[in-house]
């Protein structure tokens, strides 16, 4: 009879042990070459871009992001330094996935958008099924986001616009000059100064983007002085669907000090949804407020759902044209705070 070796478990218990942990090393390993490619992928992407911008074109250099995982003081310095923080996935995209799908559907209903051609698992391509020639984000051949509240304040999307990691950020930013502004002044209430907290401004702009359009060049301060952006993309948005594209320092440096005395100091465009374009024509920015052109350095990125970018009320910025083919809409919502 031949004898059973009682060595035989333990044998089998240590093999599958080695086999776990070959599985844990090899999935370790993936990830790693995974990360290793997105990362040779981060620094190689088609930088500088040129891109459309209203009238003219520009040549833009990549907008650099700031770790989620940042320190909060990394937070404050570099949206001191840059005037803006473009944080990844700073949102649950399955959150933001959810809110586009809304107002997709929404938008698809009224006859804006082709059927089925909005696929929200690979980032969102809202085709136009209605020709957008001469269209207007307000024109009533337009799906007009900017005016349907409605739609911005039912609780899918709303919880995306004013999701608590929106005010834990701007806390981060501007949480000690809140508090003073409401101990300097607690009995103005007006546009905002004696807010005891950060608070969202009820009205969101929502915003859809056809193609031939985007947004020129301005700063917020001229809409609001009281009051801070955060851009949220509602789709993947690269630079050919009209992606945000700004001036880093633009909001501190001596070279804008003629543009802040001029334009930045002036009040128009009134709510934010009628221009208030600093000009029409971007190549005429330097000559205009005699900016040194070594100083209009353009960046822009492409976006997924779920980035936020925050912008300095004082920082130049604009948006890229939409060129995309086939013609699609960029969905986007600019949600600002009392700070």
């Amino acid at each position: 009879m031949t004898e059973i070796s009682k060595e035989g478990p333990r044998v089998n218990s240590q093999n599958n042990a080695r086999s776990k942990k070959r599985l844990r090393q090899n999935d370790n390993c993936t990830r790693r070459k995974e990360a290793r490619k997105e990362e040779e992928e981060e620094k190689d992407h088609g930088f500088p871009r040129t891109l459309r911008a209203g009238n003219g074109y520009i040549t833009a250099g990549c907008l650099q992001p700031t770790p989620a995982t940042a320190t909060e003081a990394t937070f404050r310095a570099n949206f001191a330094r840059d005037g803006y923080l473009l944080i990844r996935g700073h949102l649950p995209r399955r959150q933001v996935k959810a809110a586009r799908a809304k107002i997709v559907e929404d938008m698809t209903e009224r006859g804006f958008v082709e059927k089925g051609s909005d696929d929200t698992k690979q980032g969102g391509q809202a085709r136009i099924s209605k020709p957008p020639e001469g269209c207007k984000e307000d024109a009533g051949d337009s799906p007009g986001l900017l005016q349907r509240q409605d739609l911005a304040n039912s609780p899918t999307v709303r919880a995306v616009l004013e999701h608590p990691k929106l005010k834990d950020l701007l806390q981060i930013l501007f949480g000690r000059i809140a508090a003073q502004r409401s101990k300097d002044s607690e009995n103005d209430q007006a546009n905002g100064v004696g807010q005891t907290a950060i608070t969202p401004h009820p009205y969101k702009w929502l915003r859809s983007v056809p193609p031939g359009l985007n947004t020129g060049p301005h700063v917020d301060r001229v809409y609001f002085p009281n009051l801070q952006t955060i851009w949220i993309p509602l789709g993947d948005i690269n630079t050919s669907l009209g992606s945000l594209v700004l001036v880093p320092g633009s909001h501190t440096s001596e070279a804008f000090s003629n543009f802040h005395a001029t334009y930045g100091n002036s009040s128009v465009g009134k709510d934010g949804t009628q221009s208030g374009w600093c000009t029409d024509d971007v190549s005429q920015i330097s000559t205009l407020f005699k900016i040194d052109e070594n100083a209009m350095n353009w960046v822009t990125e492409d976006v997924r759902m779920g980035d936020v970018i925050v912008v300095d009320n004082r920082t130049l910025h604009m948006s890229a044209t939409n060129v995309l083919d086939p013609p699609t809409w960029r969905i986007s919502c600019d949600t600002r705070w009392f700070c």
